[in-house]
């Protein structure tokens, strides 16, 4: 088929005329496996502009109707800085919240010291954040179903409200996956620890899923392979030293209330569902096995909140192969989505997701 009309060669991986004329074993594996050839056309970020639109209108609907539980909290928190000399915000931010994640509190002290109204503040980030995941779902080219599933997920609607810490450092693992250079991958992935604690766990996931993809190509040219491991160590234990320097004080105390919320067995079910979901229909199955495990250890120690980072790594996982047709993959996000229903009745009638009625 190649130089046929209407059709892109194997070279961006992407066929535009009759694709049933191209048999999948026809393509060497190596190009099949290679998700990143058909995605040399990259769009530009203004297509994220209807997607900022739409998570910045709801959320200004969504930021006033959601009142309760954490959210009250955050609110108490915002108000509270507006004027407060920076030396206190520490504190303030251990006094509402029983945290301490110092780039969370700069990010929010850039709209409470001045007064900004919240709602209108975090709406703003909530509209950046929808943005930067429609930009990876045009990017990837993933389907009208898959995109209104991913949009309409608890897991997202969560961040969007009460789960505030989350929110931002998921924002910067959302950018770190938008982007093409590495080391700036790297880079906003650390500076997602800042923000959360729970990061971590999707960060040493991630980690864990490149190392065992790269294996052969690391192990291919041993002195190279040997400085990136030895830089690699270097750049991660910097990011933890600095990281639980910052907040290992309140690590403690927030381990221990998620100990006492975790419901154990029905999380690790869970987690052990989209396990085996994904070794059925993901290639690199070592590497994807390798990555959650870290995430089921702590699913059983801390609770549902870790199965968010679980769903993140196979929703993914799922654009990055283009699986996301898949019948098993749009089960599970069917699934999340009409959990989203009961949770915005919550929202409601109580001001709280979470509140079981």
């Amino acid at each position: 088929m190649k130089g046929a009309p209407g059709y892109r060669t194997l070279a961006t991986g992407t066929v535009l005329g009759n694709r049933s004329d191209m048999k999948h074993q026809d393509i060497p594996k190596a190009q099949r496996l290679d998700y990143s050839r058909d995605l040399s056309d990259s769009p530009k970020w203004i297509v994220a502009t209807p997607f900022f639109a739409l998570g910045f209108v709801f959320s200004l609907w969504y930021l006033t109707a959601y009142y309760g539980g954490d959210a009250y909290h955050y609110t108490n928190f915002y108000n509270s800085l507006y004027e407060l000399p920076h030396e206190h915000w520490a504190n303030f931010q251990r006094l509402h919240l029983g945290a301490a994640e110092p780039l969370y509190r700069y990010i929010i002290a850039l709209g409470a010291y001045t007064g900004l109204d919240r709602t209108l503040y975090l709406s703003v980030w909530n509209g950046a954040f929808v943005g930067i995941i429609g930009y990876i779902l045009i990017k990837h080219r993933c389907s009208a179903l898959f995109c209104t599933l991913v949009l309409t997920n608890v897991y997202l609607v969560t961040l969007l409200g009460s789960a505030e810490r989350l929110k931002f450092a998921y924002f910067f693992l959302i950018l770190a996956f938008a982007v093409e250079n590495r080391t700036v991958k790297f880079a906003l992935g650390a500076l997602s620890l800042f923000t959360h604690t729970q990061a971590a766990v999707q960060f040493v996931s991630a980690l864990n899923f490149y190392i065992l993809d790269n294996l052969k190509k690391i192990a291919s040219t041993p002195a190279k392979g040997f400085l990136l491991l030895v830089g690699a160590t270097a750049a991660v234990s910097l990011v933890f030293y600095l990281f639980f320097f910052a907040v290992g004080q309140s690590i403690e105390a927030k381990s221990e209330f998620y100990l006492s919320e975790s419901e154990g067995l029905a999380e690790a079910i869970q987690w052990g569902l989209l396990l085996f979901a994904g070794l059925a229909i993901f290639d690199k199955r070592l590497a994807y096995f390798v990555a959650m495990l870290p995430m089921g250890v702590l699913t059983v120690l801390f609770g549902n909140r870790v199965n968010v980072a679980t769903l993140a790594l196979f929703a993914g996982l799922a654009i990055l192969q283009r699986k996301t047709n898949n019948p098993i993959v749009l089960a599970v996000m069917a699934y999340m989505s009409f959990k989203t229903i009961s949770f915005l009745f919550n929202v409601v009638e109580f001001g709280d997701g979470f509140v079981r009625a």
